[in-house]
């Protein structure tokens, strides 16, 4: 749930048509996995939503993140 809402963060601040590039950064620093990067566009694009699970506690990476745990 929490990558949801900070996809969407990142949506809105960035625009649907730089998200690739955003989270392509993100996973060329290391701070995702491929395999989250390519899940990412995949809802991003509509795909499948995963199942729901509370999610543990966990970036702009930081204001990205505080604004999603706020």
């Amino acid at each position: 749930m929490i990558a949801l809402k900070w996809l969407g963060f990142l949506i809105d601040r960035v625009g649907i048509q730089n998200l690739e590039r955003v989270l392509e950064f993100y996973y060329e620093i290391g701070w995702i996995s491929e395999e989250v990067l390519n899940q990412l566009l995949n809802y991003a694009r509509g795909g499948t939503r995963p199942h729901h699970r509370d999610p543990p506690s966990g970036s702009q990476p930081k204001s990205s993140l505080s604004r999603i745990t706020s």
